[in-house]
């Protein structure tokens, strides 16, 4: 529960005693432990290709750095190989389309083909588009 979140707060004249034996740190890391082993893990494994790099913290967030540094070597065409975990299918495929061409799922079976079904009607889309509606194909990469 991130504190960028909160919308606002107030002060008011409540307050509490903490009990002599409470042990704040333990708690506290006890609590972190519980809800991390309780959040829902979908894990993902990714063909990555450089131009993702610079992308992937943005996206999935910084702590894929770390997944970066330690990843195996790359292979000839400069891909590195990632599992990274997801809170769900339904955010691995949001997360996962926005790095657009620079990521392939390797599996699950079943993202990668829902990511296919997504690629299709997204390219339905603008190849069904009145000419005059599209993009300068000056504009498009690779």
């Amino acid at each position: 529960y991130r504190v960028s979140r909160m919308a606002r707060a107030r002060v008011t004249d409540e307050t509490f005693t903490r009990p002599e034996q409470f042990d704040l740190p333990a708690y506290w890391t006890a609590w972190c432990a519980d809800f991390a082993a309780h959040l829902p893990h979908y894990p993902v494994t990714l063909r990555c290709a450089p131009g993702a790099l610079p992308l992937l913290p943005r996206v999935v967030g910084e702590g894929v750095r770390r997944q970066i540094e330690a990843a195996g070597p790359s292979d000839a065409a400069g891909r590195i190989t990632l599992t990274l975990t997801f809170p769900s299918f339904e955010v691995a495929c949001g997360q996962i389309l926005a790095l657009g061409v620079e990521v392939e799922v390797v599996d699950p079976p079943a993202l990668r083909a829902a990511l296919c079904d997504l690629a299709a009607h997204v390219l339905a889309i603008y190849r069904d588009a009145p000419e005059a509606g599209r993009r300068d194909s000056s504009l498009r990469s690779g």
